[in-house]
């Protein structure tokens, strides 16, 4: 299931997705003008141009920097205080980014939403491949597509020990370690294929908060943030940082952030033997 939905759509089925690709295909045919996309997210930002398709991305938010030729492309503000002005003076076919109120103003005037939001490895070139569709650019998606399904595959059976038991993971949502990530789908499933274990999985939120002797009463083996960890942390856990544009955008680049999981999961294992 992809989790892509349009306007009026809460859910995407194979044959709505069909629909959808045949009437762009339709309009892309009558129309050969590419469509105007304006991207809402960084991370909606990078599927687009693994797509093929960062040439219809007419306007995007502050923090889109990558690719590289992402940083030519218009700005409209920060994505949280983007006005729906904003966006409709760029004149979308299709907008795209998270859940949020932006998009639902969006979705009630009339603009042809798309959110973004894979909650799984499989679905980061799901995703990839359904903008294909939509923008026009099949055989450059379907080929990334299936590049990013062969690695997240060759990724996981590289971790040898399947009987071993899941590692205890945290990880980290702010520098300061009071945020950690909870009930974060793509993040626990790429701890899963790498043998590891959310330790905070089952939170209530998507980045809970935990104070310091809940952190230490959690016992991690392993303790893995975007951020260099402040002294006391070092100190006590074993840290593995990631690039903090690969660990929190669930884009292409996760993938990297996933094969550094691993690494990083195999060494603390092995560290514990």
């Amino acid at each position: 299931m992809f989790l892509l939905i349009c306007q009026h759509v809460t859910k995407f089925t194979p044959k709505l997705l069909l629909g959808l690709a045949l009437g762009a295909q339709f309009a892309q045919a009558t129309n050969p003008t590419p469509p105007r996309v304006v991207s809402l997210t960084p991370h909606v930002t990078e599927l687009i141009f693994a797509a093929g398709a960062g040439h219809t991305i007419v306007a995007t938010v502050n923090a889109s920097d990558y690719p590289q030729a992402a940083q030519g492309i218009d700005r409209i503000g920060d994505g949280l205080n983007t006005s729906a002005e904003q966006v409709l003076a760029r004149q979308p076919d299709w907008v795209m980014g998270w859940p949020s109120a932006l998009m639902t103003q969006l979705q009630a005037l009339g603009v042809e939403t798309v959110v973004l939001e894979p909650t799984s490895m499989v679905q980061i070139a799901q995703q990839i491949r359904t903008l294909g569709l939509l923008l026009g650019t099949e055989s450059v998606a379907d080929a990334k597509s299936q590049e990013i399904t062969a690695e997240i595959a060759a990724i996981a059976d590289e971790m040898t020990d399947q009987s071993a038991p899941p590692l205890p993971v945290i990880v980290l949502a702010s520098q300061d370690g009071q945020y950690v990530l909870g009930r974060q789908a793509l993040t626990n499933d790429a701890l899963t294929l790498c043998g590891a274990r959310n330790i905070f999985a089952e939170a209530l939120s998507v980045a809970p908060s935990v104070s310091l002797e809940g952190l230490i009463a959690a016992n991690p083996a392993l303790v893995i943030t975007g951020y260099e960890p402040a002294a006391w942390l070092a100190d006590r856990f074993t840290v593995a940082v990631i690039d903090p544009n690969w660990l929190y955008r669930p884009g292409p680049r996760f993938v990297q952030a996933m094969r550094q999981i691993c690494t990083a999961v195999r060494q603390a294992r092995q560290s514990r033997q």
